[in-house]
């Protein structure tokens, strides 16, 4: 003999829609579709783009932690494909576009450099 369930034996479980007409106009008061405000695309203001790239860069932030995981992804992906010795010129070539672009006065960063690194002897 069938058991019987939660609804009984030979109950129909399957939903039926329902569907009702409302042949009444809308009322007075109601707002017509001229009376509502247009939607505005959010916009992105230059603080919140800031915000944004000082949270990408702050260690310890989420938006870090992900660029930092997308980093490290890249470099195993470069490292299983390419080879470590190309992925190390790579690199170079990266640091080398870094410090082309990034650099306004070469000649000057150069120069305090080798300074730093190699300081000039006292003439006295």
């Amino acid at each position: 003999m069938p058991s019987e369930g939660k609804f009984g034996a030979g109950e129909d479980l399957r939903v039926k829609p329902v569907i009702e007409f409302v042949d009444e106009a809308p009322a007075e008061d109601a707002p017509s579709v001229q009376d509502v405000p247009e939607a505005k695309p959010a916009s992105v203001t230059p603080d919140m783009i800031n915000d944004w790239i000082s949270q990408l860069v702050r260690w310890g932030t989420p938006a870090c932690a992900a660029l930092c995981g997308l980093g490290g992804v890249l470099l195993a992906v470069l490292l299983l494909s390419v080879g470590f010795w190309k992925t190390l010129f790579i690199a170079i070539l990266c640091v080398a576009g870094v410090f082309v672009g990034g650099v306004k006065d070469k000649a000057k960063w150069t120069k305090n450099t080798i300074n730093r690194l190699f300081p000039p002897k006292d003439e006295g």
